[in-house]
């Protein structure tokens, strides 16, 4: 929801979505300790170094991996097109030049704690790997390197 606030800095999206939803849990009467700690996992979300951290609190890594994990895979995929199609440029060639520069160096090292979620991320790595090869046999007419 972050994103909705300011879209000329997209990199305010944490704190702008903590900002929203204090507004919003303060307006419902949730508990004050509640919203504290709910505004303080959203405000550090973006914040991936904390993924590792020792004291980051296992909401804090759960919301980070579900971050990671929703700009991957097919909806990474298609992120990676729409960015490309607000170009003047855009063409199939350059949507998979973007997925691969993009997509597929993101996924290369698995940054996930849980169990779960490594898994995840493996499966939805292998759906973008085998999408560029189908994308690339579809243009080229075979695997490129």
């Amino acid at each position: 929801i972050g994103y909705s606030l300011n879209k000329e800095d997209m990199h305010s999206h944490a704190a702008d979505g903590a900002v929203l939803s204090r507004e919003y849990l303060e307006s419902i009467g949730y508990p004050t300790e509640k919203t504290e700690f709910v505004c303080d996992l959203i405000a550090r979300h973006s914040d991936k170094k904390a993924l590792y951290a020792s004291e980051s609190p296992l909401e804090l890594v759960l919301l980070m991996e579900a971050d990671l994990l929703d700009d991957t895979g097919a909806h990474g995929i298609v992120m990676d097109a729409w960015i490309r199609a607000t170009k003047e440029d855009v063409s199939f060639e350059s949507i998979l030049e973007h997925i691969k520069k993009f997509s597929l160096k993101q996924m290369q090292n698995n940054p996930m704690r849980t169990e779960k979620a490594r898994r995840i991320w493996e499966e939805k790595k292998d759906l973008t790997n085998k999408f560029v090869e189908s994308l690339t046999v579809d243009l080229y007419g075979k695997y490129e390197a």
